[in-house]
């Protein structure tokens, strides 16, 4: 019964993932089909996963390209928010967890919480060029020519449906929410209690050194951060071990599945021809 109700959580959780995609492209006043973005995102979420360079982003780009017609300058600028945004909710919850737990700064390694920091860092940084570049001050050609594709990028934000962003940004949010709920699941099944805001809280420490380490799937970083950290709440540290193994089942499996039916949908339909790969220049904005 537990790991259907586990299993039901995961389908939802990635169909909110899904729909908060939707609404960040709509953001950018782009209507899409869902079922043509679920295609993409699983198909580029398993090439990330296959390889420490992040492919999937490239070969996102392309598809975006080639099945909806979205220029690849946009696609980038897309897919870069999108990034950018689930960083910013990853860096909130692990100084959320950090506040409300300080005790875990005399336990936690100095480089896992200088890694938080330097995610806080760039998000404060890019935020702050940001903003910088949308005060009409001292623009002449010299700056305008070095920072010409950032000029393209607040253009770009300076047009976002800020009503469509709050929705994916509130649906992201969940579905991190959504793994916390799993994991409060699973511990309860072995008698463990633990509150699930702060199993919510603990995702952003795991998600965002698993993302620095650049090793796929974040494989044994992330799973052993999370196995840490539930341990830090009193719980034994086998059921917390077996609680991490069942979430990576369970989140990366259910998307190894999804995102190789995804690829062999989208080759019986030829959308990876040779054609895909010659037209592929950055530059394009059409």
């Amino acid at each position: 019964l537990v790991l259907i109700k586990l299993f039901f959580l995961r389908v939802i959780s990635f169909i909110i993932y899904q729909i908060s995609n939707f609404f960040l492209f709509r953001a950018f006043d782009k209507n899409i089909n869902i079922i043509d973005l679920i295609l993409i995102n699983s198909s580029s979420t398993v090439s990330n996963y296959a390889t420490p360079i992040k492919i999937g982003f490239p070969l996102q780009i392309l598809l975006l390209k080639k099945i909806l017609n979205i220029s690849y300058k946009l696609s980038g600028i897309i897919i870069f928010f999108s990034v950018i945004m689930s960083i910013f909710i990853a860096v909130l919850l692990s100084l959320s967890y950090i506040i409300t737990n300080p005790f875990i700064l005399s336990n936690i390694s100095l480089l896992s919480f200088e890694f938080i920091l330097i995610g806080l860092g760039v998000i404060i940084f890019l935020l702050i060029l940001f903003f910088s570049l949308s005060i009409n001050i001292h623009r002449n050609a010299y700056i305008i020519k070095i920072f010409k594709k950032f000029f393209e990028l607040k253009e770009n934000l300076l047009s976002l449906n800020i009503r469509y962003l709050i929705i994916s940004f509130s649906l992201m949010l969940f579905g991190f929410f959504m793994n916390a709920w799993m994991i409060n699941i699973i511990l309860v099944d072995f008698n463990e209690d633990v509150s699930i805001l702060n199993l919510f809280f603990m995702q952003g420490i795991p998600y965002l050194l698993a993302m620095i380490s650049m090793i796929p799937l974040g494989l044994g970083i992330k799973d052993a951060s999370l196995t840490y950290l539930i341990v830090q709440t009193g719980v034994q540290s086998q059921t917390a071990l077996l609680c991490a193994i069942l979430m990576r089942i369970l989140t990366s499996g259910f998307s190894i599945i999804t995102g190789f039916f995804s690829i062999n949908y989208l080759m019986k339909k030829n959308i990876f021809d040779k054609q895909i790969f010659k037209n592929f220049n950055i530059e394009d904005s059409n």
